[in-house]
């Protein structure tokens, strides 16, 4: 059964046999896809099917055609290294912008960045998947069909980018309350720290951790303002900074994706190969470096006091809410551009959500595709326990678990995307059957692109002395890497055509909660790569003196 939620590109495909365009909640499966004049293609040829190879690179044709592994491998190849190193330059980047002010003063900053980069990444791999599908299947063909995807998509882009910045920074605020005071340090240790004779334990924070401990000494000194709880001018601030960063980051990464796309079409290459893992690679690091210009900026027009207090000097308090603790009470001005900036923000919401509803393209998901972001969050709060609990445990966690988790999962994003565009594609066009060996010859084919990335990254750590252990825990490691990546893979197919026979879109649902379970699957298996290599002998525990 096809998914209602697809049927909004059926307006934008090229014309039926009848030579009119189906209304936007028809079927895909009624849309007739066949050689016709496009006077407004950019390229001019006449002629040319509507239809995108899904497994072929090079021609556009009504068949689905029969993949060809070297040009798989240089597609895909290249896109699954630049994942890797924007996860390095990611990881190097957070290391600095722990250290900057705001996010010593204001924990819950740090507490939203993983939040935020988990839910504005699923949103450019949904994005980047769609825009996929639809020229595989025509629509970016014509010009004007091509103006209406590429508004639409913005558009919903926006709608949702702003939501869910708006949730994130609030769980991320009322998380700051709940939780008690924490040490956040570079280091990859989990020991109680802290001099009052209480002790704090140190909360790592799924992804951020993952990153902060591949370059950061242990045991480093703790680096968060002491005396100070979060109060409404924080909220402002958090806030602030997630919607801005969030809006920002759509129109920037959007656009990109958009123009990727795009580009990948004219120079005849498969957009399923090289759209999801450029928009993994710079999901993060372009949202990381928003938010840490916006928090600053933010945080210096607060209106808060920017020194920390003297612990000999305490005062008294009131409410840890409506004040700051063991500090005088704020003498600056009021947080206006703050203030301003969520005020106008939230306001931008209901325009942006009419203007999803007059296009045509946007109007059917509108309503749709939020559950799987907040089920995606949900299981990737689950990663973080994992990770907190481990990462002090072993040498070299963090860092072995950028590549476990991010490689599986962009290795497991492209079949995704591609098992996608060929149901769309099969149900576009029922006559154009996949032959039933090209599923696996694609699986084959991603299977033997990650393992040159892999050993590529760990030569290059290990070279560099990050990666102090034993060859046999890293022969280990890739043996468990495959295996992580075989399950990447069998759950991207079994996941894609569980939500299609239920009617739900694979490129909206099934690719935020891949993203999210093969990161957990992924902190597990490494988690059994340890022990597995602590019972034969190894010495991969972080001793604790």
């Amino acid at each position: 059964m096809a998914p209602l939620e697809t049927h909004e590109l059926a307006s934008l495909a090229p014309a039926n046999g009848n030579g009119f365009y189906e209304n936007h909640d028809a079927r895909i499966s009624k849309v007739s896809i066949q050689e016709y004049h496009d006077e407004g293609s950019d390229d001019g040829r006449e002629g040319e099917s509507a239809s995108a190879a899904l497994l072929g690179g090079h021609t556009r044709s009504n068949s689905l055609g029969i993949p060809d592994p070297p040009v798989e491998a240089r597609q895909t190849a290249p896109t699954l290294f630049l994942t890797v190193l924007g996860m390095m330059f990611t990881g190097a980047l957070l290391q600095r912008v722990t250290h900057w002010k705001p996010m010593r003063a204001v924990d819950e900053l740090f507490i939203l960045i993983p939040m935020l980069n988990n839910l504005k990444g699923n949103l450019e791999l949904v994005l980047s998947a769609r825009l996929a599908t639809a020229s595989h299947i025509g629509v970016l063909d014509r010009r004007s069909s091509r103006r209406a995807l590429i508004a639409g998509s913005l558009s919903l882009l926006q709608v949702q980018a702003l939501c869910v910045s708006a949730l994130a920074a609030t769980v991320s605020f009322l998380l700051g309350l709940a939780l008690p005071d924490t040490a956040v340090a570079g280091g990859s240790t989990g020991e109680k720290v802290g001099g009052d004779g209480k002790g704090t334990r140190r909360w790592h924070i799924g992804k951020v951790v993952r990153e902060l401990v591949k370059q950061a000494p242990h045991k480093a000194p703790k680096i968060k303002d002491e005396g100070t709880t979060s109060g409404w001018r924080e909220f402002i601030i958090v806030i602030a900074t997630a919607m801005s960063s969030a809006c920002l980051s759509g129109l920037i990464l959007g656009s990109f994706m958009c123009s990727v796309v795009i580009l990948c079409r004219k120079f005849k290459l498969d957009p399923d190969n090289i759209a999801p893992p450029i928009a993994s690679c710079l999901g993060d690091l372009v949202t990381l470096t928003l938010t840490a210009l916006t928090s600053t900026l933010f945080f210096y027009t607060s209106g808060r006091p920017q020194d920390p207090p003297r612990p000999t000097t305490p005062q008294n308090t009131t409410s840890a809410f409506l004040s700051i603790r063991d500090t005088p009470p704020a003498t600056g001005h009021f947080p206006f551009l703050p203030f301003l900036a969520t005020v106008g923000l939230i306001v931008l919401i209901p325009f942006v959500f009419q203007l999803c509803r007059h296009l045509t393209f946007s109007r059917p998901l509108v309503r749709d595709g939020w559950s799987p972001l907040v089920v995606a969050m949900a299981i990737e709060s689950g990663t973080g326990l994992v990770l907190d609990w481990y990462v002090g445990r072993y040498r070299g966690f963090g860092m072995l678990a950028v590549v476990m988790t991010s490689l599986p999962g962009s290795v497991g994003a492209v079949f995704v995307s591609r098992l996608s565009t060929e149901l769309h594609q099969s149900e576009s066009s029922p006559s154009n059957k996949a032959p039933g060996g090209n599923p696996k010859l694609v699986s084959l084919t991603l299977f033997a692109v990650g393992f040159p990335v892999l050993l590529s990254y760990l030569l290059f750590v290990w070279g560099a002395g990050w990666l102090p252990l034993p060859v046999g825990f890293v022969a280990l490691f890739v043996g468990i890497f495959g295996i992580t990546v075989v399950v990447a893979l069998a759950l991207a197919y079994y996941l894609t055509h569980l939500f299609w026979r239920y009617g739900f879109d694979p490129d909206a649902y099934c690719l935020p909660v891949h993203s999210a379970v093969v990161d957990l699957i992924g902190q597990l298996f490494l988690v059994a790569c340890y022990e597995l290599a602590n019972l034969f002998g190894n010495d991969v525990k972080i001793r604790i003196t």
